[in-house]
């Protein structure tokens, strides 16, 4: 089967039974493409990977996209991020718990955790501003890192930051490609929340819109929550080839927020 590293289709296996599920609209006459490496690991690594025998070298648009940026603008990327995971370390992410097990004597305090937001919020800016192709043909996974460390800082900071961690996550799916559209209903439990774009389906998809709709539903955002969890649930089912998976893994989840599965 065709491979691009930005596939319309993906594979699941349900004991020795495949099956395909495609993860964006196909045109008529288009290909069937599945993804034979992780498309998030550096051009280097997924060639590398790719010429291996059975493999052909991908000449897929996000590789050529890659390709003519440059391995500079790429290694600018690298450095980006390591730049977070050294401002990372004035506040751990095991350390930005907001349960119950939280040590307030060896938390970071807000105000340290404040001042870093404010620096990884500006170099979030900097690796999107190194990106000139629209993210459903280039998305932006060095970016996924930093924004999933920003919803933690948020959330630790406490209900008045609940807002800025779901705008993070937004930009997240935004990283990816993904659009959606919210429709206000006048309705104090939130509007309807659609996809309007697929975007690439990352492994960590799943968890990021699972946090979306648990954080809407703590807000009383009841019909919003809802809505993120249908999407969940849809994402879950093209990434595994079933919903089953989805509900035991957040079960624990739902009944602590008190959700009927």
């Amino acid at each position: 089967m065709k491979h691009s590293c930005l596939p319309n289709a993906s594979r699941a296996f349900l004991g020795d039974l495949l099956i395909l599920r495609a993860c964006r609209d196909i045109k008529k006459g288009e290909h069937v493409s599945v993804s034979h490496v992780n498309s998030s690991i550096p051009l280097p690594e997924r060639k590398a990977e790719l010429t291996q025998p059975p493999g052909t070298p991908c000449d897929c648009a996000f590789c050529v996209i890659e390709e003519k940026e440059g391995q500079r603008m790429r290694q600018r990327r690298v450095d980006l991020v390591q730049k977070v995971k050294a401002l990372s370390e004035r506040a751990p992410p095991q350390s930005l718990r907001t349960d119950a097990g939280r040590d307030e004597k060896n938390s970071p305090s807000n105000d340290v955790v404040r001042e870093v937001v404010t620096e990884v919020s500006k170099i979030c800016d900097e690796l999107e501003a190194t990106y000139s192709q629209p993210a459903y043909l280039a998305p932006r996974f060095p970016l996924l890192e930093p924004l999933s460390y920003l919803f933690s800082c948020y959330l630790y900071l406490g209900p008045d930051s609940t807002e800025d961690a779901l705008k993070a996550n937004a930009r997240y799916f935004g990283a990816l490609g993904f659009e959606f559209e919210y429709t206000s209903v006048g309705d104090e439990k939130g509007g309807d929340v659609s996809l309007h774009r697929h975007g690439s389906y990352h492994p960590y998809i799943i968890k990021t819109l699972f946090q979306q709709a648990s954080v809407c539903w703590q807000l009383g955002k009841r019909r919003t929550a809802n809505g993120w969890r249908n999407i969940a649930e849809s994402s879950m089912e093209i990434v595994a080839g079933h919903r089953k998976l989805f509900k035991e893994g957040f079960a624990m989840v739902f009944e602590s927020l008190k959700w009927e599965l």
